[in-house]
Formats: structure tokens, sequence, C-alpha cells
């Protein structure tokens, strides 16, 4: 027998039975298209809804029934009833927006971090009095304020946080690919998307919008307040604060578009530098289910109905990326 195939480990199921989105976070720090999809798949598998037909582009769907269903899970079921047109929802994978990802995403590291009882946690739940989408700006504005931070930190601390990545790959060789694809070329990446956003932006919307408004309300306000009439005194005093505010608000604009991806970068980070043995463990079993499904089977060509004929198998191959750009039929 030849020594590839000696070494080569087996699945006749997928590696662990839990939600396909935790797996796709473990594997890509991330939940994509494909881990939503692969979850609406295993929402199927419960029996919780049915996929009545594959269309051209949609999924056509009847909710069943919402018993026993997590957050997450909740979260796709609200996202579905939206969906829902007499009793029947139709989901485009290729419409789903870029916000319900994100925030989807938000929940499942959640939940990753809670199964595994490591890394950090952003919740807005009870406490907050807020829940599903709800949550969606103070997620925002909190991993912004994180990316602030960092920013911050990275500037005189960067050799700690290199230190940090290469103490985890020391202890784990096998976490090397972590380090490399998934922080130092995602943190690279952030970083000249933000220059260039600074540099756009700078020459864009600053000369042409911002500025010369700010200049004319300044004007404006002093104008008057020159005048010495008490009657404009208010007014006068009103337009230089809109001045200060519209400038402090456009100056956040311009900066909560990098600092919100540096503090993605930093939580997913810190998650996995202090990432308990458990979730290591899970992610290289799932990096080796991907590589067998790769090698010994042809589903990565497959479409979203082969899934009648898989199963469970096929969509945790897609959630962790042994199936590329999926067609419904």
């Amino acid at each position: 027998m030849p020594e590839d195939l000696k070494s080569q480990e087996y699945f006749t199921e997928p590696p662990y039975p839990y939600r396909p989105s935790i797996a796709e976070y473990l594997t890509k720090m991330e939940v994509t298209r494909d881990g939503f999809i692969a979850d609406i798949l295993h929402l199927d598998k419960k029996k919780n809804i049915n996929i009545e037909k594959y269309d051209k582009d949609s999924l056509v769907i009847k909710l069943v029934s919402d018993k026993d269903l997590n957050d997450t899970e909740v979260f796709l079921w609200n996202f579905l009833k939206k969906l829902e047109k007499g009793g029947i929802a139709e989901l485009n994978p290729k419409k789903i927006q870029h916000t319900t990802l994100w925030f989807y995403s938000f929940l499942v590291r959640n939940k990753t971090v809670d199964k595994f009882s490591s890394g950090i946690k952003l919740s807005f739940g009870k406490g907050w009095g807020l829940s599903g989408e709800s949550a969606f700006v103070p997620v925002a504005l909190t991993t912004i304020i994180i990316g602030f931070f960092f920013g911050l930190l990275t500037l005189w601390l960067w050799p700690l946080f290199v230190l940090f990545g290469l103490v985890r790959v020391a202890r784990a060789p096998s976490e090397t690919r972590n380090l490399l694809r998934k922080f130092i070329w995602r943190y690279t990446v952030v970083l000249f998307k933000s220059l260039a956003f600074f540099v756009i932006v700078g020459l864009s919307v600053f000369p042409v919008i911002v500025l010369p408004f700010n200049y004319f309300v300044m004007d404006l306000g002093i104008s008057l307040l020159d005048t010495g009439s008490l009657f404009l005194v208010l007014p006068s005093l009103l337009l230089l604060f809109l001045d200060v505010a519209v400038f402090f608000l456009s100056m956040f604009l311009l900066f909560s578009y990098p600092c919100y991806h540096y503090g993605a970068v930093f939580v997913d980070y810190l998650n996995w530098v202090f990432e308990k043995k458990e979730a290591s463990e899970n992610r290289l079993a799932w990096l080796k289910f991907k590589a067998f499904v790769c090698k010994y089977s042809e589903l990565e060509k497959k479409p979203l109905k082969h899934y009648e004929l898989w199963g469970e198998f096929y969509y945790y191959a897609l959630a962790v990326g042994a199936i590329k750009n999926p067609k419904v039929v």
C-alpha cells in the first residue's frame, strides 16, 4: 500500500456533529455565505424546515417548526420568516446581504467561544435588552472602539503581538497557517485598505463636501454674531455647534471603517492565541476532513441539490471550504 494511503485519515462521517457554521469559524475565523447556507441545510436535516424545491437560483423552503432552536438557529428562522410568502420562503444564496453575514458571524463567534470556554465574547443580550439584529449597532460600535485601541497598541507593542503568535505556533505547529494567512496577511490587507480609504476619502469627500460646508457654516455663524443682535445669538451658536458636530461626525466616519476591521482582526487574534486545546484539536480535525473530501471525492463541483444525496457530509464539506461557489442545481 502506498505510504500516502497508510497515513491518510478516512472519514465516513464528519468528525463532530455540531453546527456546520462553528466548523467554518474554526477553520476560517469567520462565517461566510457557505456556512450560512450549510446551517440552512442543517435546519432541514433537523426537520425544522423542509426544502421543497431546488430552483435555478433559489431554495424553495417551507418553514415547519421553530422548536428546539438555539440563538443562532432562531436568527436563521427569523431570517427565513421575513422571506416567507404564502407559507413558502425563496432564498437566493447570492442575495444574502453582507450585513446579515457579518452579524451571523458575530453570533457564531460567540457560540464558539461558549462551546470551547475560551476567547472574547461580545455580548449584547439580556443585559442590554437587545436581541437579534437590534444588537447590530452596539456590536459594530464596540468593534470600532476595540479597533481604535488596537491600532494604537500595535504602533508601540507590535513585537509583543507577534510574540504571542509565535508562542502559539511553537505549542501547535499545525497553527502556522492560521498565523500567516488569517492574521498576518489579514492585518496587512486591512492596513493597505485603510490607507487607500484614507486617500480616497481625504482627496474627495473632505475637500469637496465637508471642509466647504464647515467654512460656510462657520462664516455664517460668526457673521450673525458680529451683527450684535440678541435675536441672532442663538441661531449663530446653533450654526457653530452644527459646524463642530459635522466635523467630528465626519472624522468618526473616516476612522470607523479601518477601526472596525482592526477590531475584528484583534478579537479573532486573541481568541486564537488564548484558545484551549480542544478548539485547536477540533480545527485540525476539520482541516483533515476538508483535505480528505478534496482529495477523494468530487463534491467540490457539486451543486446544493446534491445535499439530498450526501446529507450532512455535504453541508459540512461546504462549511469548511471543500465545495467552492456551489450553484443551486
